[in-house]
């Protein structure tokens, strides 16, 4: 996922030089949609699965890129 700024320029504070790679055991991780919370933490939602079996997903994200470990199971 790539989050830039609003002049299409990456904001090199924003997780690894402005962007999001976070890899799962799934073998499918798809996001969708995003919304940015009053208090700047991402939260984006999409489909996860693997071995056929596709699931609904969120993950949330501190402002600065990182997981919100403290959202669901590691921040998933």
């Amino acid at each position: 996922m790539l989050f830039p700024l609003h002049a299409q320029v990456l904001d090199g504070s924003f997780a690894n030089a402005g962007e999001l790679l976070w890899d799962t055991p799934a073998s499918v991780d798809e996001a969708q949609d995003m919304d940015l919370m009053p208090d700047g933490r991402i939260v984006t939602c999409g489909r996860t699965g693997q071995n056929g079996q596709s699931l609904i997903a969120a993950w949330r994200y501190l402002s600065d890129g990182q997981p919100d470990l403290t959202f669901g199971t590691g921040g998933m």
